[in-house]
């Protein structure tokens, strides 16, 4: 009896012991395979797994499954990600370069204005490394995963997440666990020859995990999963007659040896979603995002057979949630990293190389033909600093320089910049339209701006502007007309030296700079000269010979010029836009100011384009510089229609109000409306390798001609 009583004992101590363990879960992993587009179809799994209530404990993806899977772990539902590959312009995000309003405002000075741009890698200028930066796609990866970007450790994620990349650098896998989230994505997704590679502490270069891992199950079970659930694009296997180049015929013999390794990653799967029959047999290619609505589509009527077993999944979780004490339920979440902080992952672009040399052509009837060439120096001079240097050679020749570093770790930059142009140019100086000057213009900036968000800046600036015209006739040949022993005085040259301190706010979301289909424009520019000198001199010649110099020089008493800009891009349809257009500005001085200033320091009326310098105001249908005004305002109103995004056709309307006499007995502001001209215009053009090229024919009511405009590439 006694030993009855100890083998009691003993199977009831054993089992209080078993029931003293905590029970673990049995964890399930979630595994995505990349296909480009085709990998949408894993969208219509994760719209089942939560309509279903499948719970999943551990994630992985390759390409465009680590973006569906990355963004699943952080709490999107698949329904919201359905509502993403439907609305998402998937065209903005493959184009070949970033558009102009995904480039921070503080780069946008740069942008379009070359046609090569060839970094400087290992002490030599190379080309581009891929069709596509990527830029915009990590822009949008970014916004999604806001929220969690204060997370480092993947497993800290809602959901433990891994994702995986390709070192092309040694030929081995690349398992991305911690860092940031979005670039991990974008990292996964650099499709070797379509995206930019991204670079690893600048010795690594890695491009999509495809090329090893496509499917990387044993990932998820290295993380502790007891059952895997499986979505497979496969890979596009290119058909046999279409086997005519090298290049497809070295991407065939690669794809060979990674369907070897996916087959075999299948195997472990417990639920397997295989989408790859059914997108061959619609001839949906890894490039169709155009047709994400069919990939969905493909996929849900795969997933549809696989509902039973997902529903029968879930029931087992939900019965065992039920049956097991509450407490006891547990999972093996992997450990938090313990490892040295991956390097800083960069999109291996133009971008952000050390040194970039830039060169451009410039064409328009005004400026006549320049060549553009540019230096752009990336953490030269310092962290987060951009140095660059560039220049138009032409007869109208300008430079510029600039250097812009990050003062510690905040949105806050140090920028000094200089810029000089010796152009020739009619302007209406004393009334006299068809006046030729020589026009030098030198600006020295120095300051602190800040750049809010995406696309704003601001800035305040000490600054330094020196303007000066020389007339390209002579005062003695101007006498040739007229009868001897007249005698004649006139301006041969008048200049002004402005210290200054200035401000600029900016925001801008204009899709781009010369032929904008979305988005808008607010700037405010504000300048406040402390000690303006200005300098004429007067010629008097009699029977052609010079009989008198005469110089004036004056201090002019500080005073305040405003220029005010505000544009707007409404579409009226697929292919129609109304684009408003108001610009204003003025001299906020008194009339012994405006009469030692005389025609310096005004706003540059007329002309079809904007120039570098803030003081020219376009107006279509005037010579650029026709008109000088103290105190301004416009409103150009325009219809573009565009076919593609490409090609535009632009009818406008402009009216503008000004006040342009030399002598006024009050500040010009309260005088604006002392000249009112109209004008109308058509502008045709098109978006090429060049840049934008357009043609331009407008009237303007205060000038018999019709005037004809043509522009190649962007001004400088």
């Amino acid at each position: 009896m006694k030993k009855q009583y100890v083998a009691l004992v003993v199977l009831a101590l054993f089992a209080y012991s078993l029931s003293a363990q905590p029970v673990r879960k049995q964890a399930v992993g979630l595994c995505l395979s990349g296909g480009g587009a085709r990998g949408l179809a894993h969208i219509a799994l994760l719209k089942a797994i939560d309509s279903l209530g499948v719970q999943v404990d551990y994630i992985t993806g390759t390409s465009m499954g680590a973006i569906m899977g990355g963004l699943y772990a952080i709490g999107y539902s698949g329904k919201q990600l359905d509502s993403i590959a439907r609305t998402t312009d998937w065209a903005r995000l493959f184009e070949t370069k970033t558009p102009f309003d995904e480039v921070p405002p503080d780069e946008q000075d740069e942008f379009g204005r070359y046609v090569l741009e060839m970094p400087m890698r290992n002490n030599k200028f190379e080309l581009p490394s891929g069709m596509i930066e990527g830029q915009t796609l990590l822009n949008m990866l970014e916004r999604m995963t806001a929220h969690v970007a204060h997370i480092q450790d993947f497993n800290q994620l809602p959901i433990p997440f891994r994702c995986m990349a390709a070192n092309i650098s040694d030929g081995q896998p690349v398992v991305i666990d911690h860092g940031n989230l979005a670039m991990a994505m974008r990292t996964s997704m650099s499709i070797p020859g379509v995206f930019a590679p991204v670079s690893m502490g600048g010795n690594k270069i890695l491009v999509d995990g495809g090329v090893f891992k496509n499917f990387p199950v044993d990932v998820l079970c290295d993380m502790g999963s007891d059952m895997v659930i499986g979505g497979y694009t496969s890979i596009s296997i290119i058909p046999e007659n279409e086997l005519h180049s090298m290049t497809k015929i070295v991407a065939q013999s690669a794809n060979f040896s990674r369907l070897t390794d996916s087959d075999n990653q299948r195997m472990s799967c417990t639920i397997f979603a295989d989408y790859a029959q059914a997108l061959n047999a619609a001839k949906l290619s890894a490039g169709d995002f155009r047709k994400a609505k069919d990939i969905l589509a493909v996929g849900d009527a795969v997933v549809a057979s696989l509902l039973p077993e997902l529903k029968r999944l879930a029931e087992e979780q939900q019965m065992a949630h039920n049956e097991i004490p509450a407490g006891t339920l547990k999972l093996k979440r992997p450990a938090p990293y313990h490892s040295k902080p991956l390097p800083p992952l960069q999109i291996y672009s133009n971008s952000n190389a050390r040194l970039v040399f830039k060169a451009g052509l410039h064409y328009d009837s005004e400026m006549d033909a320049g060549l553009i060439g540019n230096f752009t120096f990336r953490n030269l001079l310092g962290d987060r600093s951009r140095t660059l240097l560039s220049t138009e050679i032409s007869e109208n020749y300008k430079i510029r320089a600039e250097h812009r570093m990050g003062i510690r770790n905040s949105d806050n930059y140090f920028v000094t910049r200089t810029y000089y142009e010796r152009v020739v140019t009619p302007v209406a100086l004393y009334e006299s339209p068809n006046e030729v000057f020589r026009r030098r213009y030198f600006r020295f900036q120095t300051g602190v701006q800040r750049t809010v968000g995406r696309r704003t800046l601001m800035g305040t600036f000490l600054t330094w502007e020196q303007v000066g015209y020389k007339p390209d006739t002579r005062i003695s040949r101007r006498l040739q007309p007229l009868p001897e022993n007249d005698t004649i005085t006139g301006v041969i040259k008048i200049s002004a030296q402005m210290p200054a301190l200035e401000f600029i706010l900016l925001r801008q979301s204009l899709d781009n700079p010369v032929f904008p289909t979305s988005g808008g424009r607010f700037s405010v520019q504000a300048r406040f000269s402390v000690a303006t000198r200005t300098r004429l001199r007067f010629e008097t010649v009699n029977d052609g010979r010079i009989i008198e110099t005469e110089d004036i020089i004056n201090l002019v008493q500080p005073y305040t010029k405003v220029l005010l800009r505000w544009e707007r891009v409404y579409p009226m349809g697929q292919y129609v836009s109304f684009y408003p257009r108001l610009m204003g500005g003025a001299r906020l001085t008194n009339a012994q100011q405006e009469s030692e200033l005389y025609v310096l320091d005004r706003f540059n009326v007329g002309g079809t384009d904007w120039r570098n310098d803030w003081a020219f105001v376009p107006f279509a249908g005037n010579r650029e510089g026709y008109a000088l005004f103290s105190a301004f305002a416009t409103a150009q109103l325009s219809f573009p229609v565009h076919f593609q995004k490409k090609y535009f056709v632009i009818p406008q309307y402009n009216i503008l109000s000004g006040a342009d006499a030399l002598q006024l007995q009050s500040t010009p502001v309260l005088n604006i409306g002392q000249t009112l001209q109209q004008s109308v215009a058509l502008t045709v053009g098109m978006q090429t390798i060049l840049g934008p090229v357009w043609i331009n024919v407008a009237k303007a009511d205060n000038d018999k001609s019709l005037r004809l405009y043509s522009s190649i590439g962007l001004r400088f």
